[in-house]
């Protein structure tokens, strides 16, 4: 079980954690890739080239390793693509 029923609501455990942080971690995937898209999309050549890296770099993570570190990053990417469009 990921929770345990009570009268006034649930109790979570470290899988029910796990399945909250698993999400968080496909919604900053998606925020990034769709921020990315914009900026290749966009006329100006640094948004471009932020994209593109961007795109590249989300390619080649590696969810094996720490998974703190790479939301930091993901947050980082995502921000200053968003402050080039």
């Amino acid at each position: 079980m990921l929770t345990y029923p009570t009268v006034d609501g649930i109790v979570g455990t470290l899988q029910w954690e796990g399945v909250r942080a698993a999400v968080d971690d496909v919604r900053y995937a998606t925020t990034l890739r769709e921020a990315a898209t914009s900026a290749i999309g966009s006329a100006d050549p640094a948004a471009v080239a932020l994209g593109e890296a961007a795109r590249a770099w989300l390619e080649q993570v590696d969810i094996l390793g720490d998974l703190g570190a790479l939301r930091r990053e993901m947050v980082d990417h995502i921000l200053e693509l968003q402050s080039s469009v």
